[in-house]
């Protein structure tokens, strides 16, 4: 065992075996991760702990900014796994509905900026996430764990801080998939009981959420721009197979970009992403690459999951048996 080779990078094409995945996910079941020596989790009606973090662009977020707001302060344990990029694409697909609920979304994790800059810039995430790299943060909100001795990873939990900075709800016990919907549903309920929601948050310009009007009379509000083209070009149960290529054949017989654009409200710098990415292709071509991209995505972070097994069952056989 003290022999354990490392992780073999996963080839295109070639998924990596099932049996590696439930190893995975059975190293992460084990008893393993302990409670580090922490404070408890602060009580709902309690203040929420403050904190002072660089989010993926570099950029300062304190919790006494958002003063005024309400704020979804979701923890989770690593960048780019399938459960937090579940949980992190959900609350992306829904970022509209809980700004317009007035609320803030920050996710948080103990990786550090550069690895937040690339997790986010993968999966078009247009809300801030934090580097709690020193681990502070996690242990005030009491979600910090130890896995094998070795090392700390944040537990999935998440937060919901009212306008006066106070807890209104705590999730202990979170499911990545449709965790961003309970979320939302709860928070209008409580904006309802406390009788007020805060307007729509104005956020960070780097990560700017906007939406511009159409021209009158031609649709309603539309996304435009910046963060929200990978949420619009990645909604596939909106932009199927079929329905790009109906749009770029659109414009082959000539129809004006513009008209498209407003028609289907996507930005201009959409299509021209699509045109350069697809033009030329059939449905079923469009299909397939798709398809490699997201199996590659899917694999690549399979692959991140088990090097972190691995390094960190290496480091407990040298640790008991010797290298």
């Amino acid at each position: 065992m003290s022999d354990l080779p490392p992780p073999s990078a996963p080839r295109h094409g070639h998924p990596l075996d099932p049996s590696r995945r439930q190893l995975l996910q059975a190293i992460l079941a084990l008893p393993f991760a302990t409670a580090v020596a922490r404070a408890a989790a602060p009580a709902v009606g309690k203040p929420a702990p403050r904190f002072r973090l660089q989010d993926q662009t570099g950029r300062w977020i304190t919790l006494d900014a958002q003063r005024g707001k309400w704020v979804v302060l979701y923890f989770y344990p690593k960048d780019d796994t399938p459960g937090c990029t579940t949980q992190a694409c959900e609350f992306r697909d829904d970022v509209f509905a809980f700004r317009e609920a007035g609320a803030v979304i920050l996710g948080v994790s103990v990786d550090d900026v550069a690895s937040h800059e690339r997790f986010a810039a993968e999966h078009g995430l247009p809300f801030p996430i934090l580097a709690d790299v020193d681990k502070a943060t996690a242990k005030a909100y009491g979600v910090l764990n130890r896995f094998l001795g070795l090392f700390e990873l944040a537990r999935r939990e998440t937060f919901v801080i009212d306008p006066q900075g106070r807890i209104a709800r705590h999730y202990g016990d979170v499911d990545p998939k449709g965790h961003s919907q309970v979320v939302l549903r709860d928070l209008k309920q409580l904006q309802a009981r406390a009788g007020t929601a805060s307007p729509p948050p104005r956020a960070p310009h780097s990560l700017a959420v906007t939406r511009a009007w159409a021209p009158r009379g031609k649709g309603p509000l539309r996304p435009a721009g910046g963060y929200l083209q990978p949420i619009v070009a990645m909604r596939k149960s909106k932009f199927t197979e079929h329905r790009i290529v109906s749009i770029l054949k659109q414009h082959e017989a000539g129809v004006k970009v513009a008209d498209l654009c407003r028609e289907h409200g996507i930005s201009n710098a959409t299509f021209y992403q699509w045109k350069a990415k697809y033009g030329g292709m059939d449905a079923s071509q469009l299909k397939l690459l798709r398809d490699l991209q997201e199996e590659n995505s899917r694999l690549k972070r399979m692959y991140a999951d088990l090097s972190m097994v691995h390094d960190a069952l290496k480091q407990v056989v040298e640790k008991k048996w010797g290298a």
